[in-house]
């Protein structure tokens, strides 16, 4: 239950071919920022405008 989902925000059609399975080393690899994010809890998203912008976090559920 702890999967994540990195997206690029824009919208794809929902075929399995749009998207890729891939390590979270891999990911930090290529943007190292992405570890600010790490402590993400549950069921929480974060978002920014911009590679260099603040993480915005919010909850996924309506009673958080």
């Amino acid at each position: 239950d702890r999967d994540w989902m990195f997206l690029c925000g824009d919208l794809h059609d929902d075929s399995p071919d749009n998207y890729k399975a891939v390590g979270v080393g891999h990911i930090l690899d290529w943007d190292p920022s992405l570890s600010e994010v790490l402590d993400l809890k549950n069921n929480h998203e974060a978002e920014r405008t911009a590679s260099n912008s603040e993480w915005i976090r919010k909850s996924l559920q309506q009673s958080d």
